[in-house]
């Protein structure tokens, strides 16, 4: 008892304990910032991945927006391509192809933040619980002009996805 009660271990108790407390700390922060960091990343590929094929799909839209097997198909290919789920959105909000799910079962996408966004600005970025992958997952959409002319008549929207736990630390 007497060896807890000397200088020794007085000092060095309170040391070590905040010692440990601001590595917690820091780790803690250090690993937020890396998550920071790489979902920025993330947001960026996927941004481009989306413009690439906003100006594939602008030949689509042009010539068959209402045929949604072409446009599933093409989307399909996109998804192989990049590896990420991939949804082709009529300016209306309609599901006019998906990588995953039939277009037909799916609800109008019109009020998701991130079209609309997409339909106000050219570009739109959301994270949200996806009920069809059944996690969080971060959207980019990139609104696609006829011709892939951004001064041509808006046709849709392309939006790509993922999971997010692709960054989970």
């Amino acid at each position: 008892l007497s060896m807890f009660t000397s200088i020794r271990w007085r000092m060095i108790v309170p040391y070590t304990v905040i010692i440990l407390i601001t590595a917690l700390g820091l780790t803690l922060y250090l690993s937020s910032q890396v998550r920071r960091v790489r979902q920025a990343d993330l947001e960026a590929q996927l941004l481009t991945e989306a413009r690439l094929m906003a100006d594939d799909a602008a030949g689509y839209l042009a010539t068959s927006a209402g045929d949604t097997a072409i446009l599933t198909g093409r989307t399909r290919q996109w998804a192989t391509l990049s590896g990420n789920r991939v949804t082709i959105i009529g300016m209306d909000g309609v599901v006019l192809g998906d990588s995953e799910v039939d277009p037909e079962n799916m609800e109008n996408h019109l009020y998701r933040s991130e079209i609309s966004q997409a339909i106000r600005t050219g570009e739109g970025i959301a994270t949200r619980f996806s009920r069809t992958l059944g996690t969080d997952a971060l959207y980019v959409a990139v609104l696609v002009h006829r011709d892939a002319l951004p001064e041509g008549e808006p046709l849709g929207v392309v939006r790509v996805s993922m999971p997010l736990d692709e960054i989970e630390l």
